[in-house]
């Protein structure tokens, strides 16, 4: 079993365990052995346009259910806008898993400014998150958990390429 397909079944094994039960995503290759793990699992639903994602996904806390957004960094901006208007004021908690496109450079020239800026994005946003990588993904679900249910606000995991796909 390939590396990216391990780590996949066991993060997804982690985010059941922490009671995430609503998944969303606007796809992106960086993530596609978590999405096909969560799709075989027939937990995951596909948006659009990730503003449309994160609009399900509010829908679904407010329906009781803990859900996760899954986008790449450029699709990110989408939805920053409602993070700001809606979930950090009125205290709707949203797991993110933002796959980190044009980290260090290395990708798509499209990916290149908002992947060098995103972390500095984040901090301006005030938005709470982690990085993720293959040596520290274990804990990073029951982590963002606690300060999902703590917060109320919402949080971000960002992943570098080779953790859950290319």
């Amino acid at each position: 079993m390939a590396d990216t397909m391990r780590i996949s079944l066991s993060f997804a094994n982690d985010l059941n365990a922490n009671g995430f039960d609503f998944f969303v995503s606007v796809p992106c290759s960086f993530l596609k052995n978590l999405l096909l793990v969560l799709d075989k699992e027939e937990k995951l639903i596909y948006a659009n346009r990730e503003d449309e994602a994160l609009g399900m996904a509010c829908g679904a806390y407010l329906a009781g259910r803990k859900p996760v957004v899954l986008v790449q960094t450029s699709g990110f901006l989408q939805l920053l806008n409602g993070l700001h208007s809606l979930n950090m004021i009125y205290g709707i908690p949203v797991l993110l898993i933002v796959s980190w496109r044009g980290f260090n450079g290395n990708d798509s020239i499209e990916h290149k400014v908002t992947g060098k800026n995103f972390l500095k994005i984040l901090r301006a946003s005030k938005i709470n998150y982690f990085v993720l990588n293959k040596r520290n993904y274990l804990n990073a679900c029951g982590e963002a958990n606690k300060f999902l249910q703590r917060n109320k606000q919402p949080f971000v995991l960002v992943v570098k390429k080779g953790v859950f796909g290319e």
